[in-house]
């Protein structure tokens, strides 16, 4: 091997580890953290996402929930140091084979993971009204600017499954508004019908888009106000 391959190996190692966590964790149970988070995952979706998700979203989740466990330990008062980048990239690829096996296992198919998520994109763009897309990220923004005046309770699997709701009930409400109906029962627009058919077609998916695209900017500001 010559110096240039090396130097390159040296800092291939250097990318996928990360002394910051190591030096903080207890390695010896994250193996049983991470298999009890897998299980609570993949449970997740197959209950409540009709059995689907995409694997994009499957593994980010996986991790947020594994990083979340050993928020004790990582967490101090320099939040803005925290390399939280760094932590994701070692577990992430430490811990990729098996949440790719747990994928295929359960949800099927091969995975060509570029085309697997341009294949998600392409969907969720057919699918999500334009009027929806669009406002999309604005929506999360100001969600998040308004959780972020508030000490936050409880952990963040159940966190990022409100801010989602919220995200999602802000949306649907105004796009219901948009075709010319109302949420609001009591208003001569209101049609139960229609609010049920919104709801079911869209509510899953924008789930998942919202927790596959924006779930590092809801376990930042998660661990910056954690009560």
């Amino acid at each position: 091997m010559n110096l240039q391959e090396h130097i390159k190996k040296v800092l291939k190692e250097e990318l996928n580890e990360s002394t910051y966590f190591r030096r903080r964790v207890d390695m010896s149970s994250l193996d049983k953290k991470f298999f009890t988070n897998l299980n609570i995952v993949t449970d997740k979706y197959l209950k409540r996402h009709d059995g689907y998700c995409s694997f994009n979203v499957f593994r980010t989740t996986v991790i947020s929930y594994l990083i979340d466990d050993y928020r004790d330990n990582l967490s101090d008062e320099d939040y803005d140091n925290f390399p939280y980048d760094e932590v994701y990239n070692f577990l992430f690829n430490l811990f990729y084979d098996k949440i790719k096996d747990r994928y295929v296992e359960v949800f099927g198919g091969d995975i060509d993971e570029s085309e697997n998520i341009r294949k998600v994109l392409r969907e969720e763009t057919e699918v999500i009204p334009s009027f929806i897309l669009r406002r999309i990220g604005g929506y999360v923004n100001n969600v998040l600017l308004a959780y972020g005046y508030h000490n936050l309770q409880g952990n963040f699997k159940n966190l990022i499954d409100e801010i989602s709701d919220v995200i999602i009930n802000d949306l649907l409400s105004d796009y219901i508004d948009s075709i010319g109906y109302t949420v609001d029962d009591e208003d001569d627009n209101y049609n139960q019908s229609v609010v049920d058919k919104v709801y079911d077609k869209y509510y899953n998916l924008l789930a998942e888009h919202i927790q596959g695209n924006y779930s590092d900017e809801i376990y930042k500001l998660y661990r910056k106000n954690k009560k």
